[in-house]
């Protein structure tokens, strides 16, 4: 529903509605949605409020640039992907300053708020990090990021690249031409 929002403005109940069952007709986004309690889901799930809010704030640096801070943090503690907003935050900041919405000043302490927001949100929600144990959380994290671009090393092997990836991705978002179709959306969109 957010994605939906975020593309329909809910302006239109038929686009709205018609969008929303395509994505729900897709079985990579309905298995996410079931599994909702997982922290790959979650973790999306907060990915997806993070660029909500940003939206919703609209270069005014208010209370949505705060919650999207929150809701990066939350993905951070899940799942580190909230780490991927480090360009997106400063594009933001560069883009109101040059369209002279933001002075330098407030969009460096705009920044650090963010910053902040983001780091305390990941903190509380992982109070563990506060302890001894955070080198031992870290090097969970750094075996982790080390067997999803390696692979693991037991009878379950698991391997990296595209190809080992592109089985289920035909299984769970589409044959080539809709995934090649959903590619050339997707670069349609950055520039249209």
């Amino acid at each position: 529903l957010f994605l939906v929002y975020l593309q329909t403005r809910f302006k239109s109940l038929w686009r709205a509605a018609g969008l929303f069952l395509f994505l729900a007709s897709v079985p990579g986004v309905v298995r996410s949605n079931i599994c909702w309690w997982h922290p790959d889901s979650l973790a999306l799930l907060m990915v997806v409020l993070t660029f909500f809010f940003l939206d919703r704030d609209r270069l005014r640096f208010g209370v949505n640039f705060i919650l999207a801070a929150v809701a990066c943090g939350l993905a951070i503690g899940i799942k580190v992907l909230g780490v991927f907003f480090f360009l997106a935050v400063p594009a933001l900041l560069l883009a109101a300053w040059m369209r002279k919405k933001l002075t330098l000043r407030r969009g460096i302490g705009m920044a650090f708020l963010f910053l902040l927001v983001m780091s305390l949100t990941v903190v509380l929600t992982n109070p563990l990090l506060l302890t001894s144990q955070r080198s031992k959380i870290i090097e969970t994290h750094l075996r982790q990021n080390y067997y999803a671009t390696h692979g693991w090393e037991n009878q379950d092997t698991y391997q990296t690249g595209l190809s080992a990836w592109f089985p289920y991705l035909q299984k769970w978002y589409g044959r080539p031409a809709f995934l090649l179709f959903a590619l050339a959306a997707l670069l349609l969109g950055c520039f249209f």
